[in-house]
């Protein structure tokens, strides 16, 4: 596909894009060619036939003694799609004098040195195009005929200053400024020149004679910004002259300049977190500018680094040095640091009103324990409530911190108090913490004394206050005690310590004498194992005896431990259950069963088989966690049928302790394919949502929006808004057709999943929530069906319509995603090519929007950005069905005045 300089003239590419190779497609032709340098008669000859637009080529014109001879090396023709250029090698003789020139392009101007001693003969080329750019390497695609077995070069050097040689010549001192030779160093020279970065790739032939992709790295000597370049292309051996041969031929297409923009390495307090392709990282350590080191796999890149003081984020973007011409050649890393934690709820004691009873400026926050911080006008980070410009002074007294903020806030509502590391710190276990980190608070209206609190005349007792016989006492807590709580009748198996091992490192448990007595061990008050969020945790125990098995379970919602095995399946834990080492799906027959992975375990490899890897929770927050020792039973209390024996004569143990998750996980949303799209041609143009209680949603994409595989629209006030649980649903103007689309509801927060529900052909499951056309994975797409189970076939499958769907039935934001794509439901877009194309040659196109669930109806759910609202509001935002009374309306999102 071409993609340089088609519509544009040498002169504007040269300084619009002069990162670039200039007509690197070999689109534009001049139709004549330039003058080459005959050193032998110190004169200027025009070479024969065409040449392409901004190169200089080897075609020979050249007079030895009373003899001209004249010959094309340089030829137009058919590319990959258009144009290409080609090389050839040809003989060049006259008067039975003669030998093999090459076919070679290049930025350069051509001399050569033609006399009747062919030993004598030599040539080159001199100067190059002015470029200050650091490209990374040249690639484009080459065709080698000719079978002669003979080196073709790609060639490419950068320089600043000028190198100065004497080329072979019958005037004395024929001086050159920047010969090839001189530049790449294989003769002396003088001049101030310096090489900053160089290449020479050379091959015989391309894959089946035909066209190859070649990416050659440049190798760079030092740090300078070059000042000019010169490419050269050659079909023949170019430093060799001896080794030419006639007959070689190279052809050349769409040649460009790479500039890279990835991340190489990413090192913090001495640390290595690089891993090649991962664009999220976290570092559980609080973030000190000075201990990290970070770079670019890009020469002339540019990183730039943000860190987000309230959350610890810091985000990296690298750009390519050639992002000026080139937005899209940019990659964005995050680094999620470790968030200080909060020390205490705050207590709001008093609140002082200001100029209004509806507003304040002074709150008053008590502690726990005593405080320390002095208030300094002059310092950077200060103190602020909910938003960075509402900063604060602030005094402390005792355990009591009094905040003045420069603007008033409501004096009711919930907000966030950030206070910057350095400002206060309180006194925890007699050490000096930190307050740094994100407080919430609420704001209450204080209550208003009734201005004339007369008392009741006569207050007269109830005569008989007998309280109510049968008062019904609040719920308790969850009571987590099993039932099997007693001493240990089986002491031969035994979990004597307990190690949790993640990529954060390692925590160890060992239990008492004491403890390994007991069925029961509560270590909550004292053991609390340290995990990251998400991250792969396993499991190991230090223990004596065999055939008796361990599970693992975790109390997600801190309701009391439950435990199952995944509808359709035979394996795979659900509920609080994360792990275990062998469990027969609750079979009549404990002669074989699986691990919490699916692996099959039967005979004596059910002794004791290991507990296999598990994830730790996403969110973080503090969670009980229970290790159980049975027999092939998942009941968290410990097995009460006796199936396989009793969990005392087989040796059960149950043990409780605590698990801290630290740092939610951050999901990357961006999808593989992030580029500019292959396919033009089917373009979703506008989309529209349409909710029965909330009107229609439409929005138009822009042009340069329509050219993005990726649109990210979340960060705009582009909402999509349902009721919990309604039916809505997303109607697409687009341009094509014979693609599909796709709808994606993040439930979860933890990134887009999707897959068929197990035993159906066609019912979306994971975060899949509709899509036009699918065929649940089958090696042809000649039939499928949509998400409501319509088979669909033929000519159907060319433009399909998306089915209604529900919205999630929890109120909130949610990530909505629209992909159009063919026959896949990768959230990602399709990446296997099952069916001759890829999601970029097929159009493929991903949005992502925000959703909101919400039973309200107020006007200020519908502020959007280049969206038509449809519907009639009052004044209050309420809906209505028709306007039947003079007033103030909006209407369509206009106002309306209705007399």
């Amino acid at each position: 596909m071409k993609k340089f300089f088609t519509m544009l003239s040498v002169c504007a590419a040269l300084s619009a894009q002069a990162q670039y190779i200039p007509n690197g497609n070999f689109e534009s032709w001049k139709g004549s060619c330039g003058d080459t340098y005959q050193s032998s008669r110190t004169e200027y000859r025009k070479r024969p036939g065409d040449e392409p637009t901004g190169w200089e080529g080897s075609s020979i014109n050249q007079k030895v003694s009373i003899a001209t001879k004249s010959e094309t090396l340089i030829f137009k023709s058919t590319g990959r799609s258009g144009s290409a250029v080609k090389m050839q090698n040809k003989y060049v003789g006259a008067l039975g004098i003669g030998s093999n020139a090459p076919g070679f392009i290049s930025f350069a101007t051509p001399w050569v040195y033609a006399v009747t001693k062919i030993s004598n003969c030599d040539g080159g080329v001199y100067g190059g195009m002015a470029f200050n750019h650091r490209p990374d390497a040249i690639k484009g695609w080459f065709k080698r005929t000719g079978g002669t077995g003979e080196k073709a070069h790609i060639i490419v050097y950068l320089w600043k200053g000028t190198f100065q040689n004497n080329i072979a010549s019958d005037k004395s001192n024929d001086t050159k400024d920047d010969t090839d030779r001189a530049v790449m160093g294989t003769v002396s020279s003088t001049g101030n020149g310096v090489r900053i970065a160089s290449c020479d790739y050379t091959f015989t032939t391309t894959t089946n004679n035909d066209w190859q992709e070649i990416t050659v790295s440049l190798n760079y000597e030092n740090d300078y910004t070059p000042e000019k370049v010169n490419v050269i292309l050659s079909s023949g051996d170019y430093w060799t002259r001896d080794n030419v041969k006639e007959g070689s031929v190279l052809e050349a297409d769409d040649v460009e300049f790479v500039y890279y923009s990835e991340l190489a390495s990413l090192t913090y307090n001495g640390r290595n977190y690089f891993s090649a392709g991962k664009t999220s990282y976290t570092i559980d350590e609080e973030y000190d500018a000075s201990k990290l080191s970070i770079t670019s796999n890009g020469k002339g890149a540019t990183i730039e680094k943000s860190f987000d003081d309230a959350n610890k984020l810091l985000t990296i973007k690298i750009k390519g040095n050639d992002y000026a011409a080139n937005s899209a050649n940019m990659h964005t890393y995050t680094v999620q640091f470790k968030k200080p934690e909060p020390v205490l709820p705050l207590t709001i004691v008093k609140v002082t009103p200001v100029e209004t009873v509806t507003e304040l400026k002074t709150i008053t926050v008590e502690f726990s324990d005593d405080i320390t911080g002095t208030y300094n006008a002059a310092t950077a980070s200060k103190i602020y409530v909910g938003s960075s410009s509402n900063t604060a002074s602030f005094s402390v007294n005792g355990k009591v911190l009094t905040i003045t903020l420069n603007n008033a806030i409501a004096q009711t509502g919930e907000y966030a108090l950030y206070i910057p590391a350095g400002l206060v710190t309180r006194t925890k276990n007699g050490e000096a913490v930190s307050m740094n980190g994100e407080y919430k608070f609420k704001v209450e209206a204080p209550v208003v004394p009734d201005p004339d609190p007369t008392p009741d005349p006569d207050p007269t007792p109830d005569p008989d206050p007998t309280p109510d016989p049968d008062p019904t006492p609040e719920p308790d807590l969850v009571d987590y005690t099993p039932a099997n709580n007693g001493t240990r009748t089986n002491t031969s198996r035994v979990i004597r310590g307990i190690t949790l091992t993640g990529e954060s490192g390692e925590n160890s448990y060992t239990l008492t004498s004491q403890e390994q007595t007991q069925d029961y061990t509560d270590a909550t008050s004292t053991v609390t194992f340290n995990v990251q969020a998400g991250e792969e945790l396993t499991i190991s125990f230090d223990k004596a005896g065999e055939w008796i098995h361990q599970f693992v379970f975790i109390d997600f919602d801190g309701d009391g431990f439950t435990a199952s095995i995944a509808d359709g399946s035979n394996w795979a834990p659900a509920e609080d259950l994360v792990a275990y080492s062998f469990y027969n799906n609750n079979s009549s027959s404990d002669a074989s069963g699986w691990n919490s992975v699916g692996t099959s375990i039967t005979g004596d490899d059910r002794c004791a088989p290991a507990v296999p890897a598990f994830k730790a929770p996403k969110k973080a927050g503090v969670y009980r966690m229970r290790i159980k020792q049975d027999w092939c039973n998942i009941d968290p209390a410990g097995d009460a049928d006796g199936k396989f024996g009793d969990f005392k004569a087989n040796g059960g143990q149950i043990i409780d302790l605590m698990l801290e998750v630290k740092g939610d996980v951050v999901v990357d949303y961006t999808p593989t394919n992030t580029g500019t799209r292959g396919y033009a041609e089917r373009n979703i143009n506008t989309i529209k949502f349409v909710s029965a209680h909330h009107g229609e949603v439409v929005y138009d994409l822009s042009e340069t929006e329509r050219t993005s595989e990726y649109l990210d629209l979340t960060g705009k006030k582009l909402w999509f808004i349902a009721n919990p649980g309604e039916q809505v649903t997303i109607e697409l103007v687009t341009d094509g057709s014979w693609v599909n689309h796709y709808v994606y509801i993040d439930y979860d927060t933890d990134g887009f999943t999707a897959e068929i529900e197990s035993g159906s052909n066609y019912k979306p499951a994971g975060d899949l929530v509709a899509y036009s056309f699918y065929n649940n994975g089958s090696s042809s797409d000649d039939s499928g069906w949509n998400s409501e189970g319509v088979e669909i076939s033929g000519d159907n499958r060319s433009k399909p319509s998306l089915p209604v769907f529900g919205v999630p039935a929890e109120t909130g934001s949610y990530r909505l995603r629209i992909k159009q794509d063919w026959c896949s439901i990768d959230p990602a877009g399709d990446s296997d090519s099952n069916f001759g194309g890829t999601f970029s040659n097929y159009g493929g196109q991903i949005i992502d929007v925000t959703l909101v669930v919400t039973s309200d109806t107020g006007i200020e759910d519908f502020v959007v950005e280049n969206v038509a609202v449809k519907g009639i509001f009052d004044i209050q935002g309420r809906r209505l069905d028709e306007i039947t009374a003079p007033g103030i309306y909006i209407v369509d999102g206009k106002k309306m005045i209705v007399k």
